[in-house]
């Protein structure tokens, strides 16, 4: 396979690993109530193994943005830092408000 693009600006092995990456996150969240009942039945066995193999699926598409986000031309800089630091705050800020409302109406706090 070639790793230049095409003229759309697309990596078709990335693709087709971006596939592979959504079908195993999407198995391992159907598997995982399997894996938790019966402990020594033969569905917790067949839940075990697709929970086991398809484990891929997070590292895949943390891989997938490194790939994406590593290019030889590159330049490191203080405010390519900085925008990333501020987009990671917010989006952990965002995330907390979501975790503050589920403790609430779920404890009744």
């Amino acid at each position: 396979m070639s790793t230049v693009p095409n003229k759309n600006n697309r990596i078709y092995y990335l693709d087709v690993l971006r596939v592979i990456a959504c079908l195993s996150v999407i198995m391992v969240h159907s598997s995982a109530p399997y894996v938790v009942k019966n402990i020594g039945s033969f569905n917790f066995l067949i839940g075990n193994i697709f929970n086991s193999i398809t484990r891929i699926g997070v590292p895949l598409f943390v891989m997938i943005s490194g790939a994406l986000m590593l290019d030889k031309n590159y330049q490191f800089s203080i405010e390519k830092l900085m925008k990333h630091i501020t987009r990671m705050f917010v989006f952990l800020v965002f995330g907390l408000h979501f975790i503050v409302y589920f403790l609430i109406y779920s404890y009744k706090l």
